[in-house]
C-alpha cells in the first residue's frame, strides 16, 4: 500500500477494492445477506445459462487472508486518513487522498 501511495501526486487519490476474511459476528451477518443476494444478482446479470465460462470469470483467485480489522490497522499505519467501507459480497473499499 505504501508504495502505491508514494506514487501519487499531491491531491491524488488511491482507491483499492478488495476482499476481506470473515472474522466477526458482523462479518457473518453481512455474509448471510450476501449468500441470499449473490445468486439473485447472478440471475439478474446473467439470466440465461451458458455452457462456456465467460472470459471475465477465469482470473486466478485466492481466499482472503486478512480480516477487515487487520486491513484497517495496516491502512491506519501506512495511509493515515484512509477511509475504509465494508461492501456487500465480502468486499471492502479503501480510499486515500494524498496530502496537498
Amino acid at each position: 500500500m505504501r508504495e502505491l501511495a508514494l506514487t501519487l501526486e499531491p491531491g491524488g487519490r488511491l482507491v483499492i477494492v478488495g476482499c476481506y476474511r470473515e472474522a466477526t459476528r458482523t462479518d457473518r451477518l453481512v455474509s448471510l445477506a450476501a449468500l441470499v443476494l449473490n445468486p439473485m444478482m447472478g440471475l439478474v446479470k446473467h439470466p440465461r445459462r451458458t455452457r462456456v465460462t465467460p472470459e471475465s470469470m477465469t482470473a486466478p483467485t485466492a481466499p482472503a487472508r486478512e480480516s477487515l480489522a487487520e486491513i484497517s490497522a495496516h491502512a491506519a499505519d501506512l495511509l493515515p486518513g484512509a477511509r475504509i467501507r465494508r461492501r456487500l459480497f465480502w468486499r471492502y473499499s479503501l480510499v486515500y487522498d494524498a496530502v496537498r
